[in-house]
């Protein structure tokens, strides 16, 4: 009953956003716990006449930058007493252990703050963040992702449920401010965020200088104006380097490339029409890639396999059965779906290890967006996909849906999945990268792969360039960064052509 309550009609009473909701809050409370006037005395007494101190209605209007701890000291103490170890102690023993425990928090802190100023990783160096790296916390960067993580979950309903407490209580932008620079394509300035957050590092007194008001307009020139300062205070020979990569990206013409010259004499067919021995099929069925720049594997000799001979044809969708031009059955030994990652990108199913931990350090560099991907958490994902080599078993199968953002991700490629179950054209689907750099505007290449559901088995399938394709997973919609927005229309007419022959099925 007491949890029924706390996390019922007091979680609430304390999560009202405005006056007249606490009251509303309050007397629903009262009238449902009417059989209980104990209860309800005990708070009129003694927690609501505190309704200040803790419900969002009055602490959202508090500038208090994440620090609502009721006791100050608790975790001071608890670190206090780490450092004496003993109830007991000469003055200066005790007096020595303290300032050892103050000098070991200002180290801390000045490592902190050194690290936000020299280190800058990935999801902080992008629209609308960029400006800021470098230049505030790493604490204040993360509460930034978080109230954008925060944003796409409250979708289109942004600006009307944001309710903007961050500005007040942190003084950073909000998730609806976010929402309107991703869409206008503008970058949050350093005078847009509190300066208790810019104060990066410990002076003797010194009043924090504020900045004066730009026009955002200026914003990208200022940033600009301060990297050719930095540059100009550098060695010489990084001054001659970047000199040059400027006048190249200003001035390509004057760079001296030509077109290079086509290859006129190509090699064609091997003329043989012997039968292939059956260590040739082995040697061209597993651990290799294919070439047309889609993998890092040699190009497959010989003529085109007979699709009949491919024994699992009742599992490859009837769409694109005519489009298949070889295919990979890698070893089914529970890392089939790695190995099949492993021949196309690293050109051997044999360093499926190697795809293996190439994954999971993806995945642990960016927990912030795959926790929206991952149902069980990333750590369980991490564990799942790590494997030193060998059989495993299906704690460490590859993951249909989750695993797919990775490969994708990391590879810049399209992501096929192909499959028949029951008759239906399941679990055919398409993922995308959900980012890219600033130049890149497409997938790179596409990967096609063949999911035997019942027998849990994955094939890597070779098509035919601009093959039909099955249509986008929602999920990717969802999870997608504003600088992959309209890749999709990339593949609309092989969508297209897809769901066309699929009602001819």
């Amino acid at each position: 009953m007491g949890e029924r309550f706390k996390n019922g009609k007091w979680k609430r009473i304390m999560e009202a956003p405005t006056s007249v909701e606490y009251d509303l809050a309050v007397l629903n409370m009262q009238d449902s716990w009417r059989a209980f006037p104990k209860v309800i005395e005990y708070l009129n007494g003694t927690w609501l006449p505190h309704a200040e101190k803790f419900v969002l209605a009055w602490t959202n209007n508090v500038l208090h930058f994440g620090n609502i701890n009721n006791c100050r000291v608790e975790s001071a103490h608890s670190m206090m007493k780490n450092w004496l170890s003993c109830a007991n102690g000469s003055f200066d023993t005790v007096w020595g252990k303290v300032n050892a425990a103050i000098n070991s928090q200002l180290t801390e802190i000045r490592n902190t703050l050194e690290a936000s100023m020299h280190t800058h990783g990935q999801m902080w160096t992008r629209l609308p963040f960029q400006h800021l790296s470098g230049h505030s916390s790493h604490y204040c960067l993360n509460l930034l992702v978080k109230e954008e993580t925060r944003m796409k979950a409250l979708s289109h309903e942004v600006h009307v449920r944001c309710g903007c407490a961050y500005r007040t209580t942190h003084g950073l932008p909000c998730a609806c401010k976010i929402f309107d620079a991703i869409h206008s394509g503008t970058y949050f300035a350093r005078q847009q965020i509190h300066s208790f957050w810019r104060t990066l590092k410990i002076n003797d007194g010194d009043h924090i200088i504020e900045l004066a008001d730009i026009d955002p307009c200026a914003q990208d020139t200022q940033f600009f104006q301060s990297l050719i300062d930095e540059v100009s205070s550098s060695d010489p020979a990084v001054i001659r380097h970047m000199s040059r990569m400027m006048h190249n990206y200003l001035h390509p013409d004057q760079a001296g490339y030509i077109q290079p010259e086509p290859n006129m004499s190509t090699r064609g067919r091997p003329n043989t029409r012997r039968n292939f021995s059956a260590w040739e099929h082995m040697g061209r069925g597993r651990g290799r890639g294919r070439g047309r720049g889609r993998g890092r594997g040699r190009a497959r000799d010989g003529p085109q396999r007979d699709i009949s001979e491919f024994r699992y044809l009742h599992r490859i969708p009837g769409i694109i059965v005519d489009f298949v031009e070889d295919w990979i059955d890698v070893m089914g030994d529970g890392n089939c779906g790695f190995r099949c990652l492993a021949d196309f990108f690293l050109g051997d199913q044999d360093k499926y290890v190697e795809a293996r931990k190439i994954i999971a350090n993806e995945v642990g560099a960016n927990r912030w967006k795959y926790q929206h991907i991952h149902h069980g958490g990333v750590d369980e994902a991490m564990r799942r996909i790590k494997w030193p080599g060998g059989h495993c078993t299906s704690d460490h199968y590859m993951e249909v849906m989750e695993d797919l953002f990775h490969i994708a991700q990391l590879w810049n490629c399209a992501v096929i999945l192909l499959g028949v179950q029951g008759g239906s054209l399941y679990p055919c689907m398409i993922v995308l990268p959900w980012d890219a750099e600033c130049n890149v505007t497409q997938p790179s290449r596409e990967i096609f792969i063949l999911h035997l559901i019942e027998y849990n088995h994955f094939i890597r399938l070779d098509l035919s360039p601009g093959c039909p394709i099955p249509p986008l997973a929602d999920l990717w919609f969802m999870v997608r960064e504003p600088s992959v927005i309209g890749w999709e229309q990339i593949f609309q007419h092989r969508i297209a052509e897809w769901q066309r022959l699929e009602t001819l099925v």
